[in-house]
């Protein structure tokens, strides 16, 4: 190869490089953030009957042990497509709380969630935070 030819080449693959970090980089940041909330601000928008949607994606024995009052079952491994659309409805605006044992179901939870669509997620951690009590038994049936 001669040296023009080699400089046109490195030209060409240099530009398809920064093309693509651009195209990742967009798509990146298009994709809505998941923030924490603390267990105050969940109590205040649960006092004022904010439209929101608590979920717990711990498993069906945690759920049982005790959950925050209200909050849906949906193991975050379970979560895709058609069972958060089941669980919460298709409005991707909705304001979702995801909560687990430790934060870090919960975290795995809000991501899939946030490449799902959805626009409000939050992430309350863990659910040994929350001091404003929590309620035994099953999930509500569907």
């Amino acid at each position: 190869m001669d040296k023009e030819t080699d400089t046109r080449m490195h030209s060409l693959t240099r530009r398809i490089l920064l093309s693509l970090l651009g195209t990742m980089v967009l798509a990146f940041s298009a994709q809505a953030q998941v923030s924490r909330i603390a267990p105050k601000m969940l109590k205040e928008m649960l006092d004022t009957k904010s439209d929101l949607v608590i979920i717990d994606v711990r498993t069906l024995e945690e759920y049982k042990e005790g959950h925050i009052g209200g909050a849906l079952l949906l193991p975050y491994d379970q979560i895709n497509a058609a069972s958060v659309a089941k669980a919460i409805g298709g409005d991707k605006n909705r304001t979702v709380i995801v909560y687990c044992r430790s934060g870090r179901r919960s975290e795995i939870a809000a991501q899939s969630l946030t490449s799902l669509g959805y626009k409000k997620v939050f992430d309350l951690g863990a659910i040994s935070v929350w001091p404003y009590g929590i309620q035994k038994g099953p999930p509500p049936a569907p």
